[in-house]
């Protein structure tokens, strides 16, 4: 029968797959939201009721999961902090609201696991438990400040008896002084724009003075510390844009001392009004892509024509210092714009094929959508049974695996679709109005609902 010209619907297809040298699939997912394990020591509040409130989620709930992760072939896990927080967070007056800090960026104890989630030695066995499955665990730290405890009248919610107590007792001698602080009112008008970054209070926390070479170094300390005890094989730097730069190459600097730490072991958030990401903060390491995003979400509002995506899609190709996601624990989830799981994997796919490292946020697989940004998108997957175990993933993550590792050549933009082609004279044509995918070539691998034009 001659194929030639002839549209196929093709479910299963499988050929050889070139190897690139690095590529990674990292699935981001938030503690307290992805699943309950058994943990009869893990603190559980009793108003659920929210989504700014704890809703129970725990280490060894993903421990449980490495079987899941395991199978839909993810590379590496990025978790949010685990250091223990304030229950409550407190505004700037020093007063409690009625919302917890399940997220993990308001530190409250830098030497305990928080309670919430489970103890020491849950982490150290998710680890574990981790890496012989060959899955590396990357952890999301927060540099550039702590909880708001100076303007913390009183600590009601925290697991120690006075905030006197917390000061004396838990901090050692340079985190009780508040000279080694920036606590100056955020966006001083006095200063330019760059010097109140790192100059000022964040969001009304305690905000560390890592201008002064002492308190940097004490920092520096204690995350070395922490990666090398758990044998955390890389880390998300929140907040870099807040970080001084010569303060992020020493903690560069210091982690590469450790065996287990290489370059890649890097992922800087800088988050710009633009997008644009300074020079020198470049030569970092990987950077989450947040013009892509940008492009990528704006097209499918209707606020940006599809050459505008198409030329962030073409800076990215090859790129190992890109690293590209979809949706966002802080900036929502892009499945809320999508209609479908076909919509979903369609993009997914494609920015599998133009990326060497991506993110998968959790939940998109089933098609979570989301109601907006922060904790609007950080919703219960697993937690309270809200997917069932049973339910296959809506997207198939282990095919994403295999396109990552394919070596595109370049993208081409035709009227409405893009053109991916790639080193084996294939060609991945992607229509974003229909959202579906063409195939044309000595193809490596298909979706289920992927049309294919066979050239034989």
């Amino acid at each position: 029968m001659n194929m030639k010209n002839k549209i196929i619907l093709l479910f299963i297809c499988t050929i050889s797959v070139p190897q690139y040298a690095f590529s990674e699939i990292i699935y981001q997912l938030i503690i307290d939201r992805f699943n309950r394990g058994e943990c009869t020591h893990c603190v559980l509040e009793k108003d659920s009721s929210h989504l700014r409130h704890y809703q129970g989620g725990n280490i060894n709930g993903i421990r449980e999961k490495i079987p899941y992760f395991k199978k839909n072939k993810i590379d590496t896990l990025l978790l949010n902090p685990v250091l223990e927080n304030t229950t409550m967070e407190i505004d700037r007056n020093g007063t409690e609201t009625k919302y917890h800090s399940y997220h993990g960026y308001h530190t409250l104890n830098f030497n305990k696991i928080d309670p919430h989630i489970g103890k020491e030695i849950d982490f150290i066995k998710l680890v574990n438990e981790a890496h012989k499955n060959k899955i590396k665990i990357y952890l999301d730290i927060v540099l550039n400040h702590r909880a708001n405890i100076f303007y913390n009248k009183w600590c009601e919610k925290c697991s120690y008896e006075t905030h006197e107590h917390l000061l004396n007792k838990v901090y050692p001698l340079w985190m009780r002084n508040k000279k080694n602080f920036n606590l100056i009112k955020l966006y001083n008008p006095e200063m330019t724009m760059q010097q109140d970054l790192v100059n000022s209070e964040f969001e009304a926390l305690d905000d560390f003075k890592l201008q002064d070479e002492n308190v940097a170094n004490k920092i520096i300390d204690i995350y070395f510390r922490l990666i090398k005890k758990y044998k955390i094989d890389g880390v998300r730097i929140d907040t870099a844009r807040y970080l001084p730069y010569q303060f992020l190459q020493r903690f560069k600097r210091k982690l590469l001392t450790l065996d287990h730490i290489s370059e890649e072991s890097f992922l800087f958030e800088y988050i710009s009004p633009t997008g644009d990401i300074p020079s020198q903060y470049q030569k970092l390491g990987s950077h989450f892509n947040y013009k892509l995003y940008k492009s990528l979400k704006e097209y499918f509002e209707g606020k940006t024509p599809l050459a505008k995506l198409f030329i962030e899609i073409e800076k990215t190709i090859g790129s190992h210092l890109d690293f590209n996601f979809v949706s966002s624990h802080d900036f929502g989830r892009l499945t809320g714009h999508l209609k479908s799981e076909k919509e979903v994997e369609t993009i997914y796919a494609l920015f599998a094929l133009i990326s060497k490292r991506m993110m998968f946020y959790y939940g998109d697989e089933y098609h979570l959508k989301g109601k907006g940004i922060f904790h609007h998108a950080r919703e219960n997957l697993f937690v309270k049974g809200n997917i069932n175990d049973k339910k296959k993933p809506l997207v198939n993550m282990g095919l994403l695996s295999e396109l990552i590792k394919i070596d595109v050549k370049k993208a081409e933009l035709k009227k409405d679709l893009i053109i991916i082609n790639t080193s084996e004279q294939s060609k991945f044509i992607f229509n974003l109005t229909n959202r579906s995918i063409t195939l044309e070539g000595n193809v490596v691998k298909a979706l289920s609902f992927v049309k294919v034009r066979s050239e034989r």
